[in-house]
């Protein structure tokens, strides 16, 4: 029997006096919606917490007794509160006796009939007390709760199970090695049970034993549950309990993310059943989302267990293309924009389930099971199936890249034919795919198909809104891929065609695609579109300076103020000069003024600042003042990780929750303000480039600026935070050491960064971070003077440097051996993908020991004895190390050439030349030896001797791949500036006889920095009248019209080719 707990109305303690209507209406009240009311009621309990033996047992009778279900739910809500592990709880505070009261009462309750919330509220008590006691100071717990399920009726039972789910995670792993036995003998029981209620309670309660259970056997005699725990889900759709079922596949799914080990053996009889309700029409469309779901997830956590299971592709891909035919056409559609929020159906869930599909199986197993299925869709008579096999196709194309690579040819005339579709939809979808397939296939997709693409979307832009916006705006992802050689012809009909669908357009959606289709064109085209400058440049000034913006024009607005600032970008401070007052002066007024939080001008008002920066430089003056203040404000924003009790209630706007059981701690919420995290990580970036932009003009913002950005080289939470405040860190450097500061200022933030910097690379846990730190501190020594270290932080970065060598190399062997190990080509990829990552660190590291090399005089007895052995032994290893150790040994010529490297020379140059081989296997190792090639021709007199061996090859090397495909054009481009280099140097007649063919090379866009070299070389030779290069004055006026306003070519250069008329 229950105990009796009523005692409060005699012994109530002084400061509360209240008989028990009194103390029902207090708890009654504390739900009352008049404030002043709930907040006493509030209050008079906050004090009665002074005696938590009186108030806890008081809850617990009123949970038990009381006939007023509201009072009731109030009293278990409560108790479940001062009984758990919270900052509320109370139950340590509880004499003995009254402790053994709660717990004897609280077990006898859950054993008996109440109304279903108030008997999983008790639950939630046992498993909130329980949470505490568990391994020690609750003996009767765990043998009561067995009993329970033996005796009690459905309700209590599901109450136990309940009861186990929450203790699970709280069990020791000796506590669950120990009841495994017993919980597993417990749910075999209860999967057999009549009551779906009790089946589905105990399939949540296995999928969450099973994530902590760590002991093979253990895990295998769970595993003999599985028929039982799919038959739960199978009674529960005979039944009709489709929330029931829903529950039970969530379970699955769960499980499927975290622990997909314990379905793997048994695959097959696990996907059977899924497949099935994922097939039938009947059932509902998000319960078989939901079982689909499963079979996606175990297909991206254990991608090799899914490749093995037979048919699973075959039945899923017809499936995931089948749910797409149920796609509805509102009569609408071609005037309505996409909207982001709008519920997902059946069609959005079968094409990401194609792209997921295709992403974890790999284009091996995907592709010759969806092609000929796309194939046939796309012969179809019906609008639907022609849809979704563009769909499809657009979907699998980032898993099948390496498939689809030889079939573009045949895959083209399919998207172009789907282009010209009667059907609005298949047109849309159309575009949809040629965007994918520009993204996937970049750049040579755009090179082979630009007269195929391009007049056909301008002719798009003339169809219904929806596709003419969307034609519009695939234009971005073109223009990020193709050659500006290739597009130069179709600007001026492409911006026509923009243009007049600006202006005949009255839907926003549509004009806010055009002006994000314009942007991406200025970028791209960079100095080319100085041409379109006075065409579009009013007309995106009338937007962002109007004094009033409804807030349906918020986003145009934004979006014009960012088309503009790329504009300027492209055309150049020069061409921008004129307007820049103008459009700084309403940028100031948007930054000081009143801006509403759904506003979305913030973010892209922050990014035009760092583009117009970057576009005037110091010449921005005084406007730096409206944007430092809030930059630094927003960098600088708290955005730590809360702990708190999980009190069901909604997180706040902007802020990502997650809810954990801890071990001995119950549940609790795990919170970060991801809103601040977003503004954050955009201030760091545009951070980072307007102080490289600024430079001295900076320098009164330094003092704020230093004790904000070095901190953030160890943000834990996002890693573009930790490398940008690295990127930061060079500029900051710069600001100080181009500015009228007092002697020794450099030195002292550089000895304070530069340590900063090495501390961050120590605990950096990935390895392109690591690589941008380390970049970051070779840039720090090179915006300084030199010998700015001294002799101990040129010790302690011999050290880092060696180590990051040291680690990258056991990296890459410990992937190289799991590589070979791997019987899966799919996850053989992925080794190498860590790989490269690594190699970038690494690369890194070889980047900083040369800028000491060339900065720091106490480096060099390091570099001899230490680095230079270490480099030379890695020549032969590997392509990459061969690669590194060439590198190494183009710095040392560079550097010092006629000092420490002479005794050397000999042996590079033999190096270097044996692999500037035209025959080469690989031809980066080739880019590498012809640049260290022309390194040596550079230094003259020490490497004479072998120059004419240096030319011969370089020599070969352009003869042999001038017009040879993508993957040589950097090894060419490094062949020309190495012979140019040569030239100078006078190495004479060789590499006279060789000038046609490197000025037949051009332009050079292989290599951004040797190609600037070769234009500028070559400009020079043509000013002083070189009788080669003038007899090619047409080759040079074709390059100079391909690089002017890229980067291809310098300032120096471009006023050269302009006054020689060019």
């Amino acid at each position: 029997t229950t105990p009796c707990l009523f005692f409060f109305a005699f012994s109530c303690p002084p400061h509360t006096m209240c008989s028990q209507e009194e103390f029902s209406a207090l708890l009654k009240n504390v739900t009352n919606p008049d404030n002043t009311i709930r907040a006493q009621a509030e209050k008079t309990l906050q004090d009665a917490k002074q005696n938590p033996n009186w108030l806890v047992p008081a809850l617990l009778e009123f949970a038990r007794a009381s006939q007023d279900p509201v009072v009731a739910h109030i009293s278990v809500v409560m108790l479940r509160r001062y009984v758990s592990r919270t900052s509320d709880g109370l139950f340590d505070k509880l004499d003995a006796a009254t402790q053994n009261q709660v717990k004897a009462t609280l077990l006898a309750l859950v054993a008996q009939p109440h109304a279903p919330p108030i008997l999983k509220g008790l639950a939630h008590c046992v498993s909130g007390l329980g949470c505490q006691l568990l391994e020690s100071g609750w003996p009767e717990l765990m043998p009561a709760l067995f009993d329970i399920i033996k005796t009690g009726d459905v309700a209590a039972q599901c109450a136990v199970l309940i009861i186990f789910t929450a203790l699970a995670p709280h069990f020791s792993d000796e506590a669950l090695a120990a009841q495994s036995p017993a919980l597993k003998e417990m749910c075999s029981f209860t999967l057999q049970h009549p009551s779906v209620n009790v089946k589905i309670h105990t399939v949540e309660l296995v999928m969450e034993l099973v994530t902590y259970i760590k002991v093979n056997a253990q895990l295998q005699a769970f595993q003999q549950l599985l028929p039982l725990l799919i038959g739960a889900i199978g009674q529960a759709l005979t039944d009709s309990a489709w929330t029931a079922a829903e529950r039970g596949v969530q379970c699955f799914i769960a499980l499927a993310e975290v622990s997909p080990e314990f379905f793997a053996p048994h695959l097959k009889d696990v996907f059977a059943p899924f497949l099935e309700i994922t097939q039938s029409t009947a059932l509902d469309p998000n319960l078989r989302r939901l079982a689909f779901e499963f079979t996606i997830t175990m297909a991206e956590t254990d991608p090799k267990a899914v490749r093995k299971v037979p048919q699973y592709l075959g039945a899923s891909v017809p499936l995931a293309m089948q749910l797409q035919l149920t796609l509805e056409h509102e009569a609408d559609w071609a005037s309505s924009p996409e909207e982001d929020d709008e519920e997902a159906t059946n069609f959005d869930f079968g094409v990401e389930a194609l792209d997921r599909l295709a992403v974890a199986l790999g284009g091996k197993k995907m592709h010759p099971v969806v092609s000929p299925l796309i194939m046939e869709y796309l012969q179809s008579a019906d609008w639907k199936h022609r849809n979704a096999g563009l769909w499809s196709l657009s979907q699998v194309a980032e898993g099948c890249v390496k498939e689809f690579k030889p079939l573009l040819n045949q895959i083209v005339p399919l998207i172009k034919k789907g282009l010209e579709d009667p059907h609005e939809r298949v047109r849309h979808a159309a575009i949809t795919c040629m965007s994918q397939f520009c993204v996937e296939f970049s750049p040579d997709f755009q090179a082979a198909n630009h007269a195929t693409f391009l007049p056909l979307l301008m002719q798009r832009m003339t169809d219904v809104p929806r596709v003419a916006a969307l034609a519009a705006q695939s234009c971005i992802n073109f223009m990020e891929g193709a050659d500006k050689e290739d597009t130069a012809p179709y600007l001026d009909a492409l911006l026509t065609a923009m243009l007049q669908l600006l202006q005949s357009s009255p839907q926003r959606f549509v004009s806010e695609a055009v002006v994000s289709a314009i942007t991406a064109i200025a970028s791209h085209a960079e100095g080319l579109f100085e041409k379109y400058y006075s065409t579009i440049t009013p007309w995106l000034k009338t937007v962002i300076t109007a004094a009033a913006v409804p807030k349906a024009d918020r986003l145009l607005r934004a979006k014009a103020l960012e088309c503009l600032s790329r504009v300027a970008l492209a055309v150049g401070k020069q061409r921008f000069a004129a307007d820049a007052p103008e459009v700084l002066e309403a940028m100031k007024r948007m930054q000081t003024g009143p801006l509403e939080a759904d506003d979305p001008l913030g973010a892209y008002l922050l990014r035009s600042w760092g583009r117009m920066a970057e576009c005037l430089g110091p010449d921005m003056g005084d406007y730096y003042q409206a944007v430092m203040p809030p930059l630094i404000a927003q960098v600088s924003l708290q955005t730590d990780i809360t702990i708190t009790d999980e009190d069901g209630q909604d997180a706040e706007e902007g802020v990502q929750s997650l809810t954990l059981a801890l071990k001995g701690l119950g549940e609790k919420r795990i919170s970060i303000k991801t809103s601040a995290l977003e503004e954050k990580t955009l201030a760091c970036a545009v951070l980072a480039q307007v102080l490289e932009a600024g430079g001295a003009v900076l320098l009164p913002f330094v003092e704020q600026l230093v004790p904000v950005l070095v901190p953030l080289l160890k943000f834990a939470y996002v890693e573009d935070v930790r490398e940008n405040a690295a990127e930061c860190m060079p500029a900051l450097v710069k600001c100080v050491a181009g500015g009228a500061v007092p002697a020794g200022m450099v030195q002292q933030l550089v000895h304070h960064i530069v340590p900063s910097l090495m501390d961050a690379v120590k605990q950096e846990p990935n390895s392109a971070v690591k690589a941008a730190q380390l970049s970051a501190l070779g840039a720090c020594l090179e915006a300084g003077p030199a010998g700015i270290l001294g002799d101990a932080l040129v010790g302690d970065l011999v050290g880092l440097a060696q180590k990051a060598l040291a680690d990258g190399a056991a990296a890459r062997d410990k992937l190289r051996t799991q590589k070979r190990a791997c019987d899966d080509e799919d996850d053989a990829e992925e080794w190498d993908a860590e790989m490269e990552a690594e190699e970038e660190a690494m690369c890194q590291a070889l980047d900083l020991t040369t800028v000491l090399l060339k900065t720091e005089p106490a480096f060099l007895p390091h570099w001899q004895t230490t680095f230079y052995p270490q480099y030379t032994a890695l020549l032969g290893k590997g392509l990459f190390e061969t690669r590194l150790s060439l590198c190494a040994a183009a710095s040392f010529l560079e550097h010092h050439a006629a000092g420490a490297a002479a005794p050397h020379v000999a042996a590079i140059a033999e190096a270097l030349c044996s692999h500037c081989d035209p025959q080469g296997a690989d031809p980066d190792i080739v880019q590498v030896a012809c640049y260290g090639l022309g390194e040596g021709c550079a230094q003259g007199a020490p490497f004479a001797p072998y120059a004419p061996t240096a030319v011969q090859r370089l020599g070969a090397v352009l003869t042999a791949h001038a017009t040879a495909d993508a993957e040589w054009e950097s090894a060419v481009c490094n062949a020309c500036s190495a012979l140019l280099k040569a030239h100078a140097a006078g190495a004479g007649a060789a590499v006279e006889a060789l000038l046609p063919q490197v000025l037949g090379a051009l332009p050079m866009k292989g290599d951004e920095e040797e190609g600037r070299y070769v234009h500028g070389r070559v400009a020079e030779l043509l000013e002083q009248g070189h009788a080669v290069v003038g007899a090619h004055r047409e080759v040079v006026a074709r390059m100079a019209r391909a690089v002017r306003g890229t980067a291809f070519a310098d300032e120096a250069t471009e006023a050269r080719l302009k006054a020689l008329g060019l």
